[in-house]
Order: structure tokens, then sequence, then C-alpha cells
């Protein structure tokens, strides 16, 4: 079994010229590795660190979409989601129960979209089980660590 370790990189080469190596993946995370459509980037910097964009002091506008609604604001600066409120001390709140939809696109029945949720817990799920039956589920922990027991084996998942 493998343990991460913050010295450990996802592609430890170390590139001449002090470049930063980032793959894009223009596929899901469930596809068949030979079936994976991406590809390396060298960068000077990596992308988390590009800084911010700002917008043209130009006076002319390209169309981002074709309703003509000029209420909405595009822009290419990186968001994160903010952390959920932690639950309250004394409320016991397992992973299923601290599952909150934050935003979502597309339409279930169709089975073509995506749904973000955040989650905040603070027990054990005991002996509870959460299945997911789409097999798309990305966890990411903010804070703290999460074991999870899966068909596949233990898994201890912290935050980074």
């Amino acid at each position: 079994m493998y343990l991460y370790n913050e010295l450990d990189q996802n592609s430890p080469v170390k590139l001449k010229l002090g470049l930063f190596a980032e793959q894009l993946s223009g596929t899901a995370f469930t596809v068949k590795r030979s079936e994976n459509q991406k590809v390396w980037l060298y960068k000077v910097r990596p992308s988390a660190v590009q800084g911010q964009y700002h917008p043209s002091k130009r006076n002319f506008k390209i169309l981002a979409d074709y309703h003509n609604n000029e209420h909405l604001e595009y822009h290419p600066n990186q968001l994160r989601w903010k952390p959920i409120p932690s639950v309250q001390e004394g409320n016991k709140v397992n992973f299923v129960e601290g599952i909150v939809a934050v935003a979502g696109a597309g339409e279930p029945a169709t089975k073509n979209g995506v749904a973000i949720y955040n989650y905040s817990a603070n027990v054990s799920m005991g002996k509870e089980a959460f299945y997911n039956s789409d097999g798309d589920f990305l966890i990411v922990p903010h804070k703290g660590t999460l074991f999870v027991t899966t068909e596949l084996g233990k898994l201890v998942v912290k935050p980074q």
C-alpha cells in the first residue's frame, strides 16, 4: 500500500529549466487507461499560481452566450468552494447526513450531467453503508481525516 507523503509529487521527474509538468485529461477518471485522452503540458509556473485576470479596459464584448444576457459575468480566475460550516459540537452527524448539495447541471433521468456536494461529519457511520451506483464519486476532504472501508479495502484519506 502506498501512503501519501508531503514530499511526494504527482509527476516526480525533475524537468530542465525549472519547468512544471501538468497532465490535462479530457476523459473521466473511470475510463480505461488505453482510452484516456490526455496531454502533458510543460509550464513555467503551475496552473494553481497563475494569478488573477482582470477585465480589459477596451470597450468591446465577445458574446459568451447567444441569449444576450448582460447580467452574467464570466471570468477565467480559479475558484474554490468554501468549506461548509463544521457540524456543531454536541450534534452527531455522519457522512451521509452531512452531505449538502452545492451545484449541479444536467438531468439525472438522461444520465448526463454533474452534481457537486460538500460534506461535514463528526461521527462514524458504524454499521451503516453508503452506496453510489453512478460510479463517478470523488471525495476530497478539506479538514480532518476520512476513514473509508470499500469493497477493495480500507482507505485513510487526508486533506491534500
